[in-house]
């Protein structure tokens, strides 16, 4: 095979990777602007109403990342998802 057609067929791979890279990117930049808004907004808390809920000053970053830490399916939740029927349901 020449060497311009193998470079024609690997080059839409090489998109398809760049713009799941990019989407990547765009993810993890409205992560950390969405956690820097959490913590902005927990900060303007008073310290009694903190201590009312039992967080710190101290354990606001960490927090504000983990509520906008997007959730991940259970193994079960993906087996369910990705095979809807399970063997027995489709002979029935």
């Amino acid at each position: 095979m020449p060497e311009n057609r193998k470079h024609a067929l690997r080059s839409p791979w090489k998109i398809v990777r760049l713009t799941e890279r990019v989407g990547d990117h765009l993810r993890h930049a409205l992560r950390r602007w969405q956690a820097r808004r959490t913590a902005a907004a927990l900060e303007l808390l008073g310290d009694d109403v903190l201590r009312d809920i039992g967080l710190t000053r101290a354990q606001i970053p960490a927090l504000a990342l983990r509520v906008t830490t997007p959730a991940t399916p259970t193994a079960a939740r993906r087996r369910s998802v990705s095979h809807p029927l399970s063997a027995k349901e489709g002979t029935t």
